[in-house]
């Protein structure tokens, strides 16, 4: 595009009334009309461009360049001789030119010093067509013969490059505040869970907490809680969560992580095996071993379907399910423990049944129940017949293992809510809530006709096993205190021994 001809007018800059100009062009004196007035020669202010730290570019009102300084050429990549004359429009970006003579026309009908563009993200042409982001200020000059633009430019490359740099900073910054906020609430909840915990009275509550806490520790992800049967041979299914639908128990040699002690991981190792208790086509699982003093209590299980779904929180659910194990191993630990100190001071080693200590308590406890609520209550004392003849020939290992398998037997043959326990050597007593003495004795009838029936089929194996006396008292109608009602129990079982033995006798109502 080419210059228009001014041959004939005068040098538009030897008559300039000079405002301030970012990049070094001095302050107007103010004239009648508000604007500032200043006058110098053109020397002056062709030395004061040269000397800018700026690119300078002065167009007139019509957009068409003026003057222009060598840090203008620098930016730009083109001499002077090919910027003057020409229109400010070669230096803006193609998809910006429509617009650009509208926004220049809207300066010189409003003329201030500002910035240009604020706020907006501005770019400018180079002569061999790239781009870069610049900085725009702008400065009217007032004249005589009307009034024109100066525009200080700055490569802001610099400065995007900066800020680019700041903000990945500060993304990293918040990324690491947010994993350590995340962090915080886990180890939070993670304590939390083992507090709770800690008031568990037995191992199953304990393991229901743990099935509510992981819900919300590995939210997102499918999961659930399997606790190891009384054998430690099966694991079933405490609860789930997240859609996991709860597979059948299953072995505990079928989880690698219970046979290392270790949290198994599938998808990651590629030498990790999946354990049979996986779905095949399971693309990531892990296996968290709970266990206490090399006891297995149980695992927790969690799986996604697919891994590139959740690749952003499966580094986290890794190295919370180590912290599970160790922390919540731990408690379980503890609580085992605590369980298996409270057995032995309730428990009798032998035979596994309460022993007498709980007996007095319980038997006590029971009477007072039953007469708040008005309910009969019956109370039987077993014995085994000819005991210490047994015992005698066959040993006390013989003997103690008679006494283990009549206390298995009870355990089988009673309710829940019934207490079993051995009263001391060969003699039991069995607390019967809620029973009159009629089905009191039908029940211990069937006991007695049960253990005959195990009685013969031990025969071909050892000697025929002990058979069983039964005596039988009920509260109220065999007495009103624990001593008369257990008495009359007493009593009633040295009748049937009287009697001949392998029998139960039901004490006389009062």
């Amino acid at each position: 595009m080419s210059a228009p001809d001014k041959s004939q007018d005068p040098d538009p800059m030897q008559s300039v009334d000079v405002s301030t100009m970012p990049g070094g062009v001095p302050q107007q004196a103010e004239s009648p009309d508000g604007q500032v007035a200043n006058r110098r020669s053109p020397d002056f202010y062709a030395q004061l461009l040269e000397t800018a730290p700026d690119g300078i570019v002065v167009v007139d009102a019509d957009g068409t360049i003026l003057l222009t300084n060598r840090k203008a050429e620098l930016l730009f990549g083109w001499n002077r001789d090919q910027l003057v004359g020409r229109s400010l429009e070669m230096l803006v970006p193609h998809r910006a030119r429509s617009g650009h003579p509208r926004h220049r026309s809207s300066y010189v009908r409003d003329p201030r010093n500002r910035p240009m563009g604020s706020g907006l993200e501005l770019t400018a042409l180079r002569a061999d067509g790239t781009e870069f982001p610049v900085d725009i200020s702008l400065s009217p000059l007032i004249t005589d013969q009307g009034t024109f633009v100066s525009a200080a430019v700055r490569d802001a490359s610099d400065r995007k490059r900066t800020e680019q740099e700041l903000r990945g900073a500060n993304a990293r910054l918040q990324a690491v505040v947010m994993d350590l906020e995340a962090r915080s609430r886990d180890m939070s909840a993670l304590s939390r869970a083992s507090q709770v915990m800690q008031s568990c009275a037995r191992l199953e509550e304990a393991m229901q907490v743990i099935a509510r806490a992981g819900e919300g520790l590995f939210e997102g992800v499918s999961g659930g809680v399997y606790t190891a049967s009384a054998d430690r041979e099966l694991l079933e299914p405490v609860a789930t969560w997240e859609g996991l639908t709860p597979v059948e128990p299953f072995r505990t040699d079928d989880c690698w992580a219970l046979r290392t002690g270790r949290v198994h991981q599938l998808g990651e190792d590629m030498l990790a095996l999946p354990c049979p208790h996986v779905p095949p086509g399971t693309e990531w699982s892990v296996c968290v071993p709970l266990v206490a003093q090399t006891e297995t209590l149980g695992v927790v299980h969690l799986r996604v379907a697919s891994r590139a779904e959740h690749a952003s929180s499966l580094v986290r659910i890794e190295e919370l399910a180590t912290l599970v194990r160790d922390q919540w191993g731990l408690t379980l630990a503890n609580i085992r423990l605590r369980d298996t100190l409270r057995d032995q001071s309730i428990r009798d080693p032998l035979t596994g049944l309460f022993n007498r200590r709980f007996l007095d308590e319980s038997l006590e406890r029971e009477l007072q129940r039953a007469r708040r609520r008005g309910k009969q209550m019956s109370v039987a004392v077993l014995d085994l017949d000819n005991f210490k003849v047994f015992n005698d020939t066959h040993g006390h290992h013989g003997g103690d293992a008679v006494l283990r398998h009549l206390g298995r037997f009870l355990l089988e043959s009673t309710r829940s809510e019934d207490v079993v326990a051995r009263f001391g050597g060969e003699e039991f007593v069995i607390l019967l809530a809620d029973t009159s003495l009629a089905e009191g004795t039908k029940r211990c009838e069937l006991l007695s006709e049960g253990w005959q029936r195990r009685a013969e089929e031990a025969a071909s194996v050892l000697q025929p096993l002990p058979t069983l006396s039964i005596g039988l008292a009920e509260f109220p109608a065999c007495g009103e205190g624990v001593h008369d009602v257990f008495g009359a129990a007493d009593a009633a079982l040295y009748t049937a021994k009287e009697q001949g033995r392998n029998r139960v006798i039901a004490a006389a109502l009062r």
